[in-house]
């Protein structure tokens, strides 16, 4: 399997080759990208790997959660541990789950509390989302540390013209209930947009049935979800030249959990409040723009089991923060070249306190730290003619504990819009600063046993190329695209014990290399296909082998077909390869393994009753396949759901 896939990328890399003169470009990539340069920017003229989702295509697909947005994402490897509302990480090109950047409506939503820093993906509904977009590969220069992997920036609706309000509901397998309710519109220079919305879910087992074998007395047991949310979004016009803009965000979950086996007192609850106000000014006649923004994240997560069946009791509070102030003056004096420059200052801060006791045996700790980062950066936006753009751009970084760190990206693209085809290359560096807790964290047992971090660990550094390149035939209906990437990290975090007592040391190199390609058709006016490959390898240099959770292959096709102007079918599939996992099994939880692929079918129909009313309904996992989203830990089962929609 694994070389025909691989064939698939080259078969469509030599398909472009031989392809018939094309005609002449109708509407090729004509979406304007605002992430890869911090400016919006026409995407022929963009050199990063991006991908852009609306509205529309999360509404079409019936994805109710960030998690099956990004698991259709080419180059992103999603895990989740279990089902609906568990642990979530995602993996770009092979970096590290805490190497993905991830901004809502302009926060930066890195969560300071965890042991390694990363975002838990798991607990945003894609309600409110107005777009999304995903820029691979390294991207430091514009966002700092954290953007080694990639940078998903989600932008949420904001309305405009009369009142609008939505009401959606749906329901089915697992007695799941999902509710949504939003309000937008625009009146006089303010637009606005408010919206809250409900899921509950029973939910399934996190534990396939081989692990619960493992527990004398293990039965079967639901772990079910919760989820609550609000937000609102406002944009004010106070003249031709000053505009405002607010969002501010609040989510809160309960999640059930297995520790380690069936465990039916087992459950993690977080809060999670994040917002930003700016201000964007012109100057001169529009010849400079600043931008001057505000924001905050601030995560909680506690967590919570009495002795049971697993005879464990735990409880573990944990509070994460950041604040970050910066500004963006962007510069139009010089024809075909915009120049920005920007400064940050950002502050993260971490609370942790944890008490375990597991038969006896028992941990405790306390962290309280926190950390500054100021940083500097320039970026040139340029245009040669009609032909050739790109950017150019370094950022220097000084961190409280790690000291300084400079960066740069260079991404220019070729374009012959006479013959449909772009070429687009980008070489950059990127570093991540190692997390409060791997740097500070404090935690000791019962058996003597302590985990120190190191204050004096060193960030993690990366250097990243690709070349690739999009061709358009048959006059825009049929695009193909291929892209090659490698990428070498150096100096990441690996946790060393010593005896009964651990820390975290910079020790592991990776390589990575790899393909992402798409072909996609409008096959009839009715039919359109999209079909997109993901070959990566990412080799861990220290021992020769494969990085855990980065599987080799990843293959997604998509039917889209307009029955009519009311009925439209959405079928869609998606293959994980097999790679390397850590065990599951907690007798044996620290050893290697090697994990199966998986192959998931998804169908979704949405039928118009008039402009205003809708009714849907979708099968998640249609063949009912037994699957593991990690190693020990069970995917979800067959699911109808079924729902209706109204706007008035």
């Amino acid at each position: 399997m694994e070389k025909k896939l691989t064939a698939t990328a080259i078969a469509l890399a030599l398909l472009a080759a031989s392809l018939p003169e094309p005609a002449r470009s109708q509407g090729v990539l004509p979406e304007t990208v605002v992430t890869a340069s911090r400016l919006p920017t026409a995407r022929e003229r963009v050199a990063s790997s991006v991908t852009v989702v609306t509205a529309e295509d999360i509404a079409a697909k019936q994805q109710r959660t960030l998690v099956e947005v990004l698991g259709d994402v080419p180059g992103l490897q999603v895990v989740q541990s279990g089902g609906l509302g568990k642990q979530t990480s995602v993996f770009s090109r092979g970096s590290n789950s805490n190497h993905t950047l991830i901004v809502i409506d302009g926060v930066e939503m890195s969560d300071t509390s965890t042991p390694n820093g990363a975002f838990n993906f798991a607990h945003l509904l894609t309600a409110d989302i107005e777009r999304i977009e995903v820029v691979r590969g390294p991207q430091s220069t514009l966002f700092g540390s954290d953007a080694i992997g990639a940078v998903i920036s989600i932008t949420t609706k904001l309305g405009t013209g009369p009142t609008q309000y939505l009401i959606q509901g749906e329901g089915g397998a697992f007695d799941t209930v999902n509710g949504t309710l939003q309000v937008a519109g625009s009146r006089g220079r303010l637009r606005y947009a408010l919206g809250s919305s409900y899921l509950d879910s029973d939910g399934e087992s996190v534990s396939p049935a081989r692990i619960r074998a493992l527990q004398a007395g293990a039965t079967e047991e639901d772990d079910g979800y919760t989820q609550r949310s609000a937000s609102v979004h406002l944009a004010y016009e106070a003249s031709d030249s000053v505009n405002f803009g607010f969002a501010l965000h609040h989510v809160r979950t309960r999640s059930e959990t297995d520790q380690p086996i069936e465990d039916p007192d087992a459950y993690e609850r977080t809060r999670q409040w994040f917002g930003r106000a700016d201000a964007t000014l012109d100057f001169f006649g529009g010849l400079m723009e600043s931008i001057v923004g505000a924001s905050v994240t601030r995560h909680t997560r506690d967590s919570f089991n009495v002795p049971g069946i697993a005879n464990t009791l735990q409880r573990s509070d944990d509070l994460g923060a950041k604040t970050k102030y910066e500004i963006q003056n962007n510069f139009f004096v010089v024809e075909d070249h915009i120049l920005t420059l920007g400064l940050e200052t950002e502050l993260d801060s971490l609370k942790n306190t944890q008490f375990s006791n597991f038969s006896g045996f028992t941990i405790v700790g306390t962290t309280d730290s926190d950390a500054r980062t100021n940083a500097a950066y320039v970026q040139d936006q340029f245009a040669y003619g009609d032909r050739v753009f790109g950017t150019l751009g370094f950022r220097y970084d000084d961190h409280d504990t790690l000291g300084s760190k400079l960066t740069f990206r260079l991404a220019p693209v070729v374009a012959f819009p006479e013959r449909g085809l772009r070429i687009k290359a980008a070489v950059g560096t990127g570093f991540r600063a190692p997390a409060l807790f791997q740097l500070f964290g404090n935690t000791r047992s019962s058996n003597g046993g302590t985990f120190r971090g190191d204050p004096n660990l060193r960030a993690e550094e990366s250097i990243g190329w690709e070349v690739g390149f999009e061709q358009s035939v048959m006059t825009g209906r049929v695009t193909v695209g291929s892209t090659y990437f490698d990428q070498e990290i150096k100096n990441l975090l690996e946790t060393k014990f010593t005896g009964s007592n651990s820390t975290v040391i910079n020790l592991a190199r990776a390589d990575i290399f790899g393909f992402e390609s798409f072909i996609s058709a409008g096959v009839t006016p009715n039919v359109s296909v999209r079909l997109d490959h993901t070959f990566t390898r990412a080799e861990n240099k220290a021992t020769g082998g494969d990085l855990r959770r980065r599987p080799k292959q990843k293959l997604s096709a998509e039917v889209r077909y307009h029955a009519s102007d009311r009925l439209s079918v959405i079928g869609g599939m998606r293959f994980n390869g097999p790679g390397k996992d850590v065990s599951g099994n907690p007798l044996a939880s620290s050893q290697e393994i090697n994990k199966g692929s998986h192959t998931l079918v998804n169908v979704s129909a949405n039928y118009d009753l008039n402009d205003g009313a809708s009714l849907f309904g979708r099968i998640n996992n249609l063949l009912n396949r037994k699957y593991e989203t990690a190693d020990g830990l069970a995917g979800s089962s067959r699911a109808v759901v079924v729902g209706a929609r109204v706007r008035f």
